[in-house]
């Protein structure tokens, strides 16, 4: 099996969570094992993985995913951050998990990606997101106002801090915190949800595969930027369209408890 570890090495357990994998998979004898720091996010364009393994919080897992989606097809976590809502992994249960792994004993869970489209003029940038894609006002003062189409169906005029759309699995993320729902993480569906709307009738929506929504910024001040899992930061203007569909695209989790979604919101969440 072919093996990518993916870590952040501003964590402070990095390197010797780094170190105890290499042991483990070296005693297995793994055939190829890549070490890619967060900071540096190419490898050859012919390399493929197994299995990708990332060493940090949740976002450095959707660094790993969002970045290498097409060269590995399996993605599992160890969790050296503070939430945890996507790497079922501990510092403590790695060697136990594994070896499990190694022998084949786990599940996968499939999920999507966000395919989103920027248009300026006659000039389209393609990107893809593993959480969400939100529309921010990147600047303290003023209201973000932004025009919104949901599948040339409806349209709206919004007027707030901003806009998310996030997949299933990035609904535990930024658009929880702003007050949308939790979705299941394997459904296919996208929920938009409004940032601090200055109406009262703007409720998060959850769309279907198939469906986009358009979002287009009404004014070039307050300036607004777009966001890309948080770490892809692009700033806009009135003539830049924002397309966002679930993509064709999708990728595989690996998962040692078939009850992990639900064990962990409520471990989370404090539900007992």
């Amino acid at each position: 099996m072919h093996f990518l570890i993916y870590y952040n090495s501003n964590k402070k357990r990095a390197e010797e969570l780094i170190n105890i994998l290499k042991k483990l998979l070296v005693n297995q004898k793994v055939t190829i094992i890549k070490l890619q720091d967060i900071k540096k996010t190419k490898l050859p364009s012919q390399e493929k993985f197994d299995i990708g393994i990332s060493v940090g919080g949740d976002g450095t897992f959707v660094s790993l995913v969002r970045n290498f989606h097409d060269k590995v097809s399996m993605f599992m976590g160890v969790n050296d951050g503070m939430i945890g809502f996507l790497t079922e992994i501990t510092p403590v249960s790695l060697k136990s998990y594994i070896k499990k792994i190694l022998k084949g004993e786990f599940i996968t869970s499939r999920r999507n990606l966000l395919s989103v489209s920027l248009q300026g003029g006659k000039k389209i940038r393609q990107f893809f997101a593993v959480n969400d894609a939100y529309l921010l006002r990147s600047q303290n003062k003023g209201m973000v106002q932004l025009y919104i189409n949901i599948n040339d169906e409806g349209s709206s005029f919004s007027r707030g801090d901003g806009i998310i759309v996030s997949t299933a699995t990035g609904s535990t993320a930024y658009s929880l915190a702003a007050g949308g729902p939790i979705i299941y993480p394997e459904l296919n569906a996208y929920v938009i949800t409004h940032i601090n709307s200055h109406s009262l009738g703007h409720k998060p929506i959850v769309m279907p595969e198939g469906t986009f929504v358009e979002i287009k910024p009404a004014e070039d001040r307050p300036r607004v930027s777009l966001f890309l899992d948080g770490h892809i930061v692009i700033p806009l203007k009135t003539e830049h369209s924002v397309r966002v569909e679930l993509s064709s695209k999708k990728y595989s989790v690996i998962l040692l408890d078939r009850n992990f979604f639900f064990n962990n919101l409520s471990r989370k969440l404090h539900w007992r």
